[in-house]
This record gives C-alpha cells, structure tokens and sequence, in this order.
C-alpha cells in the first residue's frame, strides 16, 4: 500500500507537467486560428480598398470628362457667339456622341 502511495506522490508532478503542456497546447491553437482569421480579414479588406480606389478612378476620369467638355463648350460659346449653355448642361455636360456615354449621361440628368 505504501508503494502504491509512493507511486501516486511520484507521478503528480508529471500528471501536472502533462496538464500544462496541453494546456498551452490548447492555447497555441487558439492563437493561430486568431491568426489564421486575422489573415483572411486583412485581404478582404485590402481588396475592399482596391475596389474603392478603382471606382474612384473611373469617377475621377468621368469628372476629368465633363470639365474638359464644359471647357470645349464654353470656348466655342465665346469663339463662335454660340449662346450660353443652359444650367443643367453645365451640371451634366452636353450629351456624348456614343450610345454607352448618352445612356450614362441620361441617367446623370435624372439622379
């Protein structure tokens, strides 16, 4: 009986070892799955603002658009006495020659 006691003093520390090593086990995994999800969120949201910046662009280019053909209008206006041009042209522009850009710039008098 003795022995048997011995045995169960001698084996606590390592019973306890044990416990802590899965502990921190445990803890690790937790700790790389965070990573792992921290990872995939930062990608979403990089490509989030990759999206952003490309609208961006594209809207930065129509703007660019408009101004020059304001200033096209605007030159010809006082070039050739052609009258002024009506508010809403100077807020929309004059309507473009192809298809896609009247459709666009329909949609822009309306909005």
């Amino acid at each position: 009986m003795a022995a048997a006691l011995q045995i169960q003093i001698d084996l606590r520390p390592a019973d306890e070892m044990k416990r802590l090593v899965e502990e921190k086990n445990e803890e690790h995994v937790l700790v790389e799955l965070t990573r792992i999800e921290a990872t995939r969120e930062l990608r979403e949201v990089e490509a989030q603002r990759r999206a952003e910046a490309e609208r961006y662009m594209v809207v930065m280019a129509e703007v660019r658009a408009k101004i020059e053909a304001l200033q096209r209008e605007g030159g010809r206006s006082r070039a050739g006495g052609g009258g002024e041009a009506s508010r809403e042209e100077l807020r929309h522009g004059s309507p473009p020659s192809t298809d896609g850009e009247e459709e666009r710039w329909r949609r822009g008098r309306e909005g």
